[in-house]
């Protein structure tokens, strides 16, 4: 009797820590999945989220010595499971403001995260992000694009990818070209970001995604990307909807004609020590010789503002210091780049950082000018995408307006989001002198200097000249309106090189039968500084207003702090992206948001992204309209 109630007892207990340990060993096998090149192993938040994560996940090989400046070739197969437990290294880039190289080329990698209950049998939608960083730096593991609370909360599978920076990604020369069957250059990026958008087509089914409901969805260079995406043939049937966030279709500014990009690439490779040589193959081998430090050592020496013991851009004995001692924060390093434009500490030094004009006269020479001829938004965006005539046939927009817009992969078509942050300009304005040539430019502005910023965007448009269309730009921000020249600089500028663009792009989309969603974001936190204080006015708005960059907290549903406002705002924007990857319209049935209805050019209607979204029509309208009846560009030539 005894022995039969023990019994009783032990067995269960018995079972009970066979359970404990089946799941212990459960959680610990960690998921692998098989690829077409071979099986990955990932992690398994198995207690808490239950999300499976696979990151450094090799999907194309490293672009490193003969493959650097070439098409991303696929990974050499393998046959064991490798570590999908860390981020893949990013791609070679400068840090700006501590002045120190940081990543790697072997760096095209690209993480996953799948929710508890997507399957190869039920698939879910898949989110692939592509980011920003002005072409030259960033990566796709960045804290700010963790994508675990939209795949958590909105079950999504989320993906993305890092892609080459700076001139390995981006550098043309003719000398490149004619090592292709193709006749194309530069772009490499692109082609970069192509091949990732390939590899979840032929794999996300195994992650539990549906290669069928694909939205790839960037910000700012990743926004430009995307539109880029929409019409490059390569990119066809790769997706199935498209999120543009601050990032618009069109050139001058942010993509080069192939003849202008090839005459800048050969500047600057001469400027690297491999000079024009009777064998092309020669500077091509010199140019895959050099180190990457060597490659990307232009950042180092052409962007150094002032040239005193005391400033990191300059002194790499004080960087090496600062890296050793986990100097990382902004406040600790960004200090001598304002200082460099307080007029309060000019004095008798130099406030410029380049002076390239020769026929300037009374200004010392300060750093080493970018070479001629200088993209347009050089340095911060100097290598960017390229009308190649292959895999850039044209620009975005100029192809969109022809009708030749890609279509997912059952050849139907896709669907758009598009849209801007009110004050854009305001993280940039605090970098003018660097990016106006060398011109006389301090902080505070002044309504002077957005003649300079008009004269400059003149020197690149094909048709407009400074006799007319300078006065004209002038004319159409008075500066009565504006309460200081600041906010009259940051307006005209966001209007010029972000918002009117993409709202031009909206409207050639529209045109072709595209459903496309027109947004802007203004949404103030407890954070916000208004652009007209004397703070803001003192560093030219700099992280003030509602700025470039702002809204992707807010879209990954990843804000973190005391105003309950944010999360609500959150969880707006974050379930309006995801309900448009889903089902191709961001309006969320039985919501209480406001219906965000289709762009149509009569009527003109965006949302306005604030703390209760309400609609409007006519976003920016007067700017806009002054803008579109300026002459347009020329067609862009490749050779």
């Amino acid at each position: 009797m005894i022995k039969h109630l023990l019994s009783e007892i032990l067995i269960p207990k018995h079972m009970f820590l066979l359970c404990i340990f089946t799941t212990a060993r459960a959680q610990f096998q960690r998921p692998v999945v098989d690829t077409q090149y071979g099986p990955v192993r990932g992690t398994e938040e198995f207690w808490t989220t239950g999300l499976q994560h696979f990151r450094g996940v090799p999907f194309a090989r490293s672009p490193e010595r003969d493959l650097r400046w070439k098409r991303p070739e696929p990974p050499f197969p393998w046959k064991e499971p490798i570590d999908a437990s860390i981020d893949g290294e990013r791609c070679p880039q400068l840090d700006v403001v501590r002045g120190v190289y940081l990543g790697a080329e072997d760096c095209l990698y690209l993480s996953v995260v799948t929710p508890r209950g997507c399957t190869e049998a039920n698939p879910c939608p898949v989110m692939q992000w592509i980011h920003g960083g002005a072409w030259i730096l960033g990566s796709a593991s960045n804290a700010l694009y963790d994508g675990d609370n939209l795949a958590r909360k909105q079950n999504i599978v989320y993906v993305a990818a890092n892609y080459r920076l700076d001139s390995l990604g981006w550098l043309s020369l003719e000398e490149l070209q004619n090592e292709t069957s193709d006749g194309s250059f530069g772009n490499y990026g692109l082609l970069d970001q192509q091949m990732a958008l390939k590899w979840t087509q032929e794999n996300i089914g195994k992650f539990g995604g549906d290669p069928n409901k694909v939205t790839v969805f960037g910000e700012s260079a990743g926004g430009f990307a995307v539109c880029q995406h929409l019409t490059a043939p390569g990119s066809n049937g790769l997706f199935s909807r498209a999120i543009m966030q601050s990032g618009d279709c069109d050139g001058p500014w942010l993509v080069l004609a192939g003849k202008n990009a090839k005459q800048f690439g050969n500047e600057l490779t001469t400027e690297l020590g491999c000079p024009q040589v009777a064998s092309g193959a020669a500077r091509v081998a010199c140019l895959r010789g050099k180190n990457v430090s060597q490659i990307l050592d232009p950042y180092i020496r052409w962007l150094c503002p002032i040239p005193e013991p005391n400033n990191v851009w300059c002194n790499k004995t004080i960087v090496s210091h600062a890296v050793d001692d986990g100097i990382n924060s902004r406040s600790s390093n960004i200090v001598p780049f304002f200082s460099a434009f307080d007029k309060t500490n000019q004095r008798d030094r130099p406030h410029h950082f380049f002076a390239t004009n020769s026929s300037v006269s009374n200004r010392k020479k300060v750093g080493k000018p970018w070479p001629t001829p200088r993209p347009p938004m050089a340095p911060i965006g100097g290598f960017v995408a390229v009308v190649d005539g292959v895999v850039l046939p044209d620009t975005p927009l100029r192809m969109i307006k022809q009708g030749k817009i890609n279509t997912n992969p059952n050849g139907e078509k896709v669907q758009v989001i598009i849209g801007t942050n009110r004050d854009e300009m305001a993280l940039f304005m605090i970098a003018l002198g660097i990016i106006l040539d060398g011109k006389e430019v301090e902080l505070p502005v002044t309504n002077f200097d957005l003649e300079l910023m008009a004269e400059h965007m003149v020197a690149y448009h094909d048709n407009w000249d400074n006799a007319t269309t300078v006065p004209a730009i002038l004319k159409a921000y008075p500066i009565a309106e504006f309460a200081t020249p600041t906010v009259r600089a940051i307006k005209a500028t966001t209007d010029a090189l972000f918002r009117c663009g993409s709202r031009h792009a909206a409207r050639a989309l529209s045109e072709q039968g595209i459903k496309t969603y027109l947004y802007s974001f203004e949404f103030e936190n407890d954070r916000y500084k208004d652009p007209a204080t004397p703070d803001c006015t003192a560093t030219a708005g700099f992280g003030c207003g509602v700025y470039h960059s702002a809204e992707i907290k807010y879209a990954f549903d990843n804000y973190a702090g005391d105003d309950p406002n944010v999360y609500t705002m959150a969880t707006i924007m974050s379930e309006m992206w995801t309900h448009f990857a889903k089902h191709g319209t961001p309006n969320v049935p039985g919501s209480q948001w406001i219906t965000w209805p289709e762009y149509a050019k009569d009527t003109d209607l965006s949302i306005k992204l604030v703390q209760a979204p309400r609609l409007e029509s006519g976003l920016a309208k007067v700017g806009c309209d002054f803008w579109d009846r300026l002459p347009e560009q020329d067609a862009y030539l490749p050779n």
